[in-house]
């Protein structure tokens, strides 16, 4: 196992469904704006976009989310007349879209979580936004919690002020020889060993695993340069500059580093030989670095397009309802799947796949033979249908890794199909896949015949929880990934957990009481701020117009709440005797509500602070809300 194999695709198909469905639509809007100049369809598409992009984001898929991103931005670019609409840019835009959905799919294969995969379309849409910058480093998403190993304290530790002295002294070094390598390449191989002992004296000087990490890695990524290729990629010259601010950061007194840095020198590391050095070989294997990087493959044979295949899913998905409904006794709708199955013959067709093609057509058959005579239908006629059905299913689910196996199951059930047709059915002949798929269809249908006057209630009931259970606990999860991300230690990790689980619990106990309807804003807001409420020492306001929320956007309101207060209470107006919070609300339109936090009688703020949980809670979270932040607040969210 490593990090590209062990992603949990758990969560991606609880949200695949509607991320599909966003990208089909945004499809959608681009056809329309290709044939009318609307941008009103742009806007449409963007708004697809976004959403797809916030369920990439909440299940972990930064490397797709680059390319989502780059779609938004292009999409804004042709809005705003800044880009044309010409035919790079739509194929740019059927280059991304299509990746995006192949790329999920083979998630769900078993593929790894590679997302330099997505080069391709990444440099599409750069190439359609006029960018040159574009780098494949920005795809490079490696697990960047391992640390170096602890090392025993030395005898005598510097003071604080020779240590400054001491690190101002290396800069100087790193600078010169930095000057020598970008300058003088016929000194390069000089030059990159006194870079490699400037970062070396500093990372002897960090007292800690973590204060260590940058300049261990960096130090692996200076062995890097020695690989002519490497040293001469502008994003790599660029990095060692960046080594240099991060040296001048460090005599600041910050430590913290940029995780676009990290990523950017770990992806080099993961391109140079391991035989370079040995701290290159170690921290490939300690960050796993050579599972990101996709295997050198030949091109492949010509592929359907995305289109065709969805198109023949959408034909099986219907031909499957209307047989299961002709299966529960409405018999006006065998005309409706025979119509069904020969229009799944007729895409296996066009997409070409030999063993795919013979299986739909012997599926078109059965469904012609039976809509000319409906009383030749019996248990077992139902039983090899179901079973076809299941087959074509896990064709699609499945289509770029079939193998040999598949055309031994196409040969048995294109040979049983024909023979009910013949009245000579087929005998078993061994298969476990297949007859595994005929248990499962034979359960099917005994589970139709037996439920099916309840059906209607039950999957209605079954939707619903199950769209309330995929949100919550997509919400659990990137609250405990950013949660790890931002903590220091197990207690810090623990804390915050906990607050925001429970933060999350106060707006599911109002969606309690209203019976999951809609839940009013004071009410959301009542829940996180009650702490401090009736707090002596500090002022809570709330003003605003009587709106209902959605349950989503309930749940989004009270996590994004809940960081604001906490932030505030850490380093803001909550952080000191009288000290006040405003929270205000109005309508904008009948759709649209501006919310406004605003403090007062804070602490000065502190502008290098970095990002916190909260700012990427409230931009990945509630990524369909559109939060407008205005006033002077007391502090930056933590």
């Amino acid at each position: 196992m490593n990090v590209a194999s062990e992603f949990d695709i758990g969560p991606l198909t609880w949200v695949k469904t509607e991320i599909d469905l966003a990208l089909e639509r945004a499809t959608e809007a681009l056809t329309q704006y290709a044939g009318s100049s609307d941008v009103t369809h742009l806007k449409f598409a963007r708004t697809h976009i976004h959403q797809a992009h916030g369920a990439l984001a909440i299940v972990g898929l930064d490397g797709v989310t680059q390319i989502s991103e780059s779609l938004e931005a292009l999409l804004v670019l042709l809005e705003e007349g800044q880009s044309t609409a010409a035919a790079h840019v739509f194929d740019a835009f059927d280059i991304s879209l299509g990746a995006i959905r192949q790329y999920l799919d083979d998630l769900l294969a078993g593929a790894p979580n590679q997302p330099l995969r997505l080069l391709p379309a990444y440099k599409a849409l750069a190439e359609a936004r006029g960018l040159t910058n574009c780098h494949a480093a920005d795809l490079f998403y490696p697990d960047l919690s391992p640390r170096p190993g602890k090392r025993p304290a030395p005898e005598t530790a510097l003071e604080p002020e020779a240590q400054k002295a001491l690190i101002k002294t290396e800069r100087a070094h790193y600078q010169k020889a930095l000057l020598t390598f970008l300058k003088k390449p016929d000194e390069a191989a000089q030059a990159i060993e006194g870079l490699s002992k400037a970062i070396a004296a500093i990372e002897a000087l960090q007292d800690t695993p973590a204060n260590r990490a940058f300049w261990w890695i960096s130090l692996a990524f200076i062995e890097t340069l020695k690989q002519a290729e490497i040293g001469a990629d502008p994003r790599a010259r660029q990095l060692c500059s960046h080594i240099d601010g991060q040296i001048r950061r460090l005599l600041e007194g910050t430590r913290t580093v940029a995780e676009r840095l990290m990523r950017d020198a770990l992806y080099f590391i993961a391109q140079a030989p391991a035989a370079e050095h040995p701290l290159i070989a170690e921290l490939q294997e300690i960050f796993e670095l050579r599972s990101l990087l996709p295997d050198a493959q030949p091109p492949e044979a010509a592929q359907p397009h995305e289109s065709s295949l969805r198109r023949l899913r959408e034909a099986l998905s219907a031909s499957e309802e209307s047989w299961n409904k002709f299966c529960a006794g409405s018999g006006n709708t065998l005309a409706g799947f025979a119509e069904q199955a020969r229009l799944c013959s007729t895409l296996a067709n066009d997409i070409g796949h030999t063993d795919l093609k013979r299986l739909a057509q012997a599926f078109a058959a059965i469904a012609n033979w039976l809509a000319e005579t409906p009383s030749r239908h019996a248990d077992s006629i139902a039983m090899e249908v179901a079973t076809a059905i299941l087959l074509l299913q896990s064709a699609m689910e499945h289509f770029r890794h079939l193998g040999t196996d598949f055309a031994q199951q196409v040969d048995l059930m294109v040979a049983r199909l024909y023979g009910c047709i013949a009245g000579n059915p087929v005998s078993d002949q061994g298969l476990p896949a297949l007859d595994e798929m005929t248990r499962q269809a034979q359960e099917d249908e005994i589970s139709l015949r037996k439920f099916q006057e309840q059906a209607s209630i039950r999957n209605s009931l079954t939707r619903e929880l199950n769209h309330r259970v995929k949100n919550t606990l997509a919400n659990v999860l990137s609250i405990i990934a950013l949660t790890r991300r931002r903590s220091t230690n197990l207690d810090d990790f623990a804390d915050g957990l906990d607050g925001r689980i429970r933060a999350l619990s106060a707006p599911h106990d109002l969606l309690t009481q209203s019976d999951w309807g809609a839940t009013p804003i004071r009410a959301v807001v009542q829940a996180e701020l009650r702490p401090y409420a009736h707090d002596a020492d500090h002022a809570v306001e709330m003003q605003g117009p009587d709106v209902q929320l959605a349950p989503n956007d309930a749940l989004s309101l009270g996590l994004a709440m809940h960081e604001l207060a906490t932030n505030a209470s850490k380093y803001g107006a909550l952080s000191r005797p009288g000290g006040q919070v405003t929270v205000h609300w109005k309508l904008e339109s009948e759709t649209l509500v501006r919310i406004e936090w605003l403090e007062r009688g804070g602490p000065e703020v502190k502008v290098e602070r970095g990002r916190g949980f909260g700012m990427d809670l409230i931009e990945r979270i509630v990524a369909e809300a559109e939060a407008i932040m205005r006033g002077r607040l007391a502090g930056l969210v933590d």
